[in-house]
């Protein structure tokens, strides 16, 4: 008898760095403050913990020391030896503890196999409007994870799963990871209810890059060459920007090679950091360029 049993499954691992560097973002605060800071909090939190305080985790709740042990039946035998695992205990605090209970859960159903047969969306049996469709070519090619119903302007975790023998290219606008993440709209344009898509970012994102590769060819007096799309890896969008606000988006170039040219992104929004990414650009050949005019 078979049984299905719910696992999470953890959707990034983000280091002290990185933890790190976006609160340098966000707070203003120069990351070698934060840093110094980082350390000092953990010393004195791993200290007091393991002295047998309940210590404030900061935003997040109290961490304690604990342990597993087993019973004695008379005092005489209480020892230390009866300890079988020493641990930390999390509690979190009520305002985390109301952020899990409203936060919506997608529940993918896998068969023995590995195979997926089922996608639930939030609470229950509930199913969304719009349904997401994943189809490889060809059709033995693999399977997905994330096909199902979901509601409308819902964000969706997909990835394509290659069968043995062959590997995944790209999706069909050309993204080129095989897990990313997809909004759902009725119409898929890159203005919906108000606010610039995901893929609008993106896009964003990519006319920078063509805009800086351009200007750096017309400097040099040589011609614009198009450029495509080759992968959009780590894209992290923290909010969407409404019709009217106004994004800065930066790039800043960390290699140019055969004609590949990798570089890092950031789109902020008075002063905030709402999508970050890398983006590698595919440039065609300079003998297939049409030169350009200048005075």
């Amino acid at each position: 008898t078979y049984r299905y049993v719910l696992s999470p499954v953890i959707y990034n691992k983000l280091s002290a760095s990185k933890v790190i560097q976006e609160a340098a973002v966000r707070s203003n605060i120069n990351r070698g403050v934060l840093n110094a800071a980082w350390d000092a909090i953990g010393s004195v939190i791993q200290t007091w913990a393991t002295e047998g305080h309940s210590v404030a985790i900061p935003g997040l709740g109290t961490m304690r020391f604990g342990v597993k042990a087993a019973s004695a039946s008379t005092v005489e035998k209480v020892s230390s030896d009866l300890i079988t695992a020493r641990k930390v205990i999390f509690t979190p605090s009520v305002d985390i503890k109301n952020e899990l209970r409203t936060t919506s859960v997608s529940i993918a159903c896998y068969d023995r196999n590995g195979q997926l047969i089922k996608t639930i969306n939030s609470a229950g049996d509930k199913m969304g409007d719009f349904e997401v469709e994943l189809l490889a070519s060809p059709e033995q090619g693999g399977s997905f994870d994330g096909a199902g119903f979901y509601n409308e302007n819902e964000v969706v975790l997909i990835k394509a799963n290659p069968a043995s023998g062959y590997q995944f290219v790209k999706w069909d606008d050309d993204v080129t990871d095989a897990e990313r993440s997809l909004t759902v709209t009725e119409d898929n344009v890159l203005i919906e209810d108000g606010r610039l898509t995901v893929y609008g970012l993106v896009e964003n994102i990519a006319q920078t890059c063509a805009a800086r590769l351009g200007y750096a060819s017309y400097v040099l007096h040589k011609p614009v060459r198009i450029g495509f799309i080759g992968a959009v890896r780590g894209c992290q969008i923290k909010r969407l920007p409404r019709v009217g606000e106004t994004i800065q988006t930066r790039i800043e170039v960390k290699e140019e090679i055969f004609g590949l040219t990798l570089v890092d992104a950031e789109v902020r929004l008075e002063g905030e950091c709402i999508a970050e990414t890398q983006m590698k650009i595919a440039l065609e050949k300079e003998s297939d360029a049409q030169p350009e005019a200048h005075d």
